[in-house]
């Protein structure tokens, strides 16, 4: 019979333990071996099989390091060859019992990326406290290899993740060549960890009690009898199955568009139909049109947005500036009223509610701070003028308005990225920088860096 599949030292070795059952391995290098237990496992022949694991097995805690990578090889090749369980169990147990040795010592440039990612990648697990050493050896392996960062850190992604990369120096973090600057953030946010933020209801001081005083004129006593005095109305509105009478007399002095309506050339007869006001509104409406003490402050912003809308759309000037000024009052709404303005185009109303806007600390607490467009954000956030809204505030205002609005446009980061523009960095503390939403992950280590006074040379972050 001739055999050409196997060495002739190897099946030398074979035959000799097929008739004595045992073989002198230590004397064997690694190498012959691993190809005598091929024979074996070719064969079929357990009783060899289970000889050469229990020697591996004895001999992990005492494996030369000159030889430690030879035997990581072997065993790892033969273990995928094979392929065999028993082989890739003792592979990794040399691995972890000579962790430190394997990622100090271990020569890359003899091994591929993918060999060199499955020994860190167990290694690693063993040495998360002591991320210096691991660190080291990553970088060595990224300047072998020469991938793409993101090829990198795919192949070595379960490496990265397990160990305490806080630890590592600033320096180190800020110039690796081997982490993203979406892990870096993540990193720098573990090194300078702190309480979460405060909840939103603390961050803002509360809206104060406004009191406003209600129209006070000489005759509102007199008109408010006359608007009893339903025997001397000559108008009534119908307003769904509701009845409203009035004094044509009283409403053409207030409204421009009430005199057209009664006395000019379309003037209009009988009951007037009122369809595109709710018969809250326009009764509110009447109120101020004959002088009536309204309390307002116990409306809500939808129904003085509604009343605005309604005043604007019969040209009822007199009662429109009472409300304006109420309405500059009401600081938690300002943004509401501010797209209000703009979107009846009342330049004088929004003037005045972009003057107010230059104090926002009370109106960014509100919901209607939360559904203005992106558009009202960046120009507010973006004044040269702002008072007293610091700017770790302003940065905090900003992130709950990206979190508030995400779901509904996930592109509301970028589109609110001005907003950013004249804040301040520096002033704000490492955790809530690293922490937001508003900055790209690049911009978060350069402000990083500059607060914690390194300056950025070429490809390098230098402490000054």
């Amino acid at each position: 019979m001739v055999i050409d599949k196997f060495d002739y030292d190897v099946f030398k070795n074979f035959i000799s333990f097929v008739y004595n059952k045992s073989l002198n391995l230590k004397k064997m290098s690694i190498n012959l071996i691993m190809n005598i237990y091929s024979v074996f496992h070719f064969y079929k022949v357990k009783d060899g099989l289970k000889y050469i694991q229990f020697y591996c097995q004895e001999k992990i805690p005492n494996i030369d390091k000159k030889i430690l990578l030879e035997m990581i090889l072997s065993i790892r090749k033969k273990s995928v060859d094979l392929p065999d369980k028993k082989l890739q169990k003792i592979y990794e147990a040399i691995i972890i019992t000579h962790a430190k040795s394997v990622v100090e010592d271990c020569n890359i440039n003899r091994i591929s990326i993918d060999l060199a990612s499955s020994i860190l990648n167990i290694a690693f697990g063993q040495l998360d406290h002591e991320p210096q050493t691991c660190f080291a050896a990553l970088e060595r392996a990224f300047k072998k290899f020469g991938v793409s960062r993101k090829i990198f850190n795919l192949k070595f992604n379960f490496a990265m993740g397990h160990c305490r990369w806080h630890k590592l120096s600033v320096v180190n973090i800020l110039n690796s060549k081997v982490f993203t600057n979406e892990t870096k953030v993540s990193i720098l946010q573990q090194k300078n960890k702190k309480n979460e933020l405060k909840a939103k209801v603390d961050m803002f001081p509360k809206d104060e009690t406004i009191e406003i005083d209600v129209l006070n004129c000489e005759h509102t006593k007199q008109m408010s009898k006359l608007l009893a005095h339903e025997i001397s109305q000559d108008v009534s509105f119908k307003i769904g199955d509701q009845i409203i009478t009035a004094h044509k007399a009283i409403l053409l002095m207030n409204s421009e568009v009430f005199d057209a309506m009664f006395f000019g050339e379309l003037k209009e007869t009988g009951t007037v139909e009122i369809t595109d006001i709710t018969i809250d509104i326009f009764q509110l409406m009447i109120k101020l049109l004959y002088f009536q003490p309204v309390d307002l402050s116990k409306e809500s912003s939808e129904t003085l947005y509604d009343l605005y809308a309604a005043l604007h759309k019969y040209q009822c000037h007199n009662a429109l500036a009472y409300l304006q000024r109420f309405i500059l009052h009401r600081h938690e709404d300002i943004f509401l009223f501010y797209e209000m303005a703009q979107s009846f185009f009342d330049p004088e109303l929004e003037a005045k509610c972009y003057e107010r806007l230059q104090s926002p600390s009370k109106a960014v607490n509100s919901v209607y701070f939360m559904n203005a467009k992106p558009e009202t954000v960046n120009a507010i956030f973006t004044r040269d003028d702002l008072k007293d809204f610091p700017d770790a505030a302003r940065l905090r205002a900003i992130e709950w308005y990206i979190d508030g609005n995400e779901k509904k446009d996930p592109a509301i980061k970028y589109r609110i990225m001005k907003s950013t523009e004249n804040i301040n960095f520096e002033n704000i503390e490492a955790y809530d920088l690293l922490r937001s939403d508003s900055l790209t992950d690049r911009q978060k280590v350069e402000f990083y860096a500059k607060k914690h006074n390194f300056v950025k040379k070429g490809r390098k972050f230098i402490q000054i």
